[in-house]
């Protein structure tokens, strides 16, 4: 059977640390149709001899952006380069187990976007934790809820996606208020649904210059979500700000978007949300009631916590 195209779309920028390593275990790759395309974002180590280097005798293209885009529209440019029927979504340092392309095209099935697991590694390559999604504790919602909880936080690490190019035709142009991967993770639960494999299929390296990377959730940074103290303010009202304009940006997309399910109760809680962390008080109570709806996975570890809010509601 022939076997589809899958384009591997990476952004790069001053990579060169641990460029050389995620190119060649994707090289590796036992699914063989693919092709790689590359956008440098105006690097200034030694990222783009690497690549000169590697697309000598390989399926391989990268283009040097003329300015500094940013990461955002960096892999929406690259993006656009792509031309095969999937895409997976590749950062520039970490390292793919062999299988991973071929599993993924594999079990997507009929969702339009499918996501793995991870391990974390460090600088060095040492293994931090087997599993990226129970260190995270995130709890994988149904197909029912998936455009819920995507639209208050990302749960799909973009280095672990596959999805199909169709998708972009609805995601195209980027907003620069949420990350790439979140933006088409949303539309893909709007269009045929993501489905997620429990597999490792990465080693999703953690070091200083991830621009997102895995965060601990603890009891201390939970709180911060509930308590907002007025010299944090403006963080507040931008945080308001960004999750109404994901909203509209889809209900400008999506003519039949208020009557998908469930979003009347989406925006129903975003407007308690937003109400909510906008009073001049150091305990958003209703905030703290909404993030532990959406987010509930951040407390499972705490059953205080949740014991709690169970009371309130």
């Amino acid at each position: 059977m022939d076997q589809k195209l899958v384009s591997i779309a990476m952004a790069t920028y001053n990579g060169a640390a641990y460029l050389k390593l995620q190119l060649d275990s994707i090289i590796a790759q036992t699914y063989k149709n693919i092709e790689i395309i590359i956008c440098d974002d105006c690097s200034s180590d030694g990222t783009v001899k690497i690549l000169e280097e590697y697309c000598l005798n390989r399926n391989i293209r990268y283009y040097v952006n003329e300015k500094n885009l940013g990461y955002i529209k960096n892999f929406e440019k690259v993006l656009g380069y792509c031309s095969g029927d999937f895409i997976a979504l590749a950062d520039q340092d970490d390292i793919w187990l062999e299988n991973k392309v071929e599993f993924l095209v594999n079990n997507i099935g009929d969702s339009t976007l499918i996501f793995s697991d991870s391990c974390l590694i460090d600088e060095q390559g040492e293994l931090l934790a087997k599993s990226y999604l129970k260190h995270q504790n995130i709890d994988i919602p149904g197909s029912a809820g998936q455009l819920n909880r995507l639209m208050f936080c990302n749960y799909v690490t973009g280095c672990t996606v596959l999805f199909k190019r169709d998708i972009l035709e609805k995601a195209f142009p980027f907003i620069d208020t949420i990350s790439h991967d979140w933006w088409i993770a949303l539309h893909a639960s709007i269009n045929g649904g993501i489905a997620s494999v429990n597999t490792p299929l990465v080693l999703y390296r953690q070091h200083p210059g991830n621009t997102i990377g895995a965060e601990k959730f603890n009891i201390r940074k939970i709180f911060r979500i509930i308590r907002k103290v007025n010299t944090r303010r403006l963080k507040v009202i931008n945080e308001c700000d960004r999750l109404c304009r994901i909203s509209e940006c889809l209900k400008s997309r999506y003519e039949n978007f208020k009557d998908l399910d469930r979003v009347a109760e989406i925006e129903r809680d975003l407007f308690i949300y937003r109400k909510s962390l906008m009073k001049k008080t150091p305990l958003h109570l209703n905030a703290f009631l909404i993030a532990w709806k959406y987010r509930k996975c951040w407390f499972d570890n705490h059953p205080e916590i949740c014991a709690l809010a169970k009371l309130i509601v």
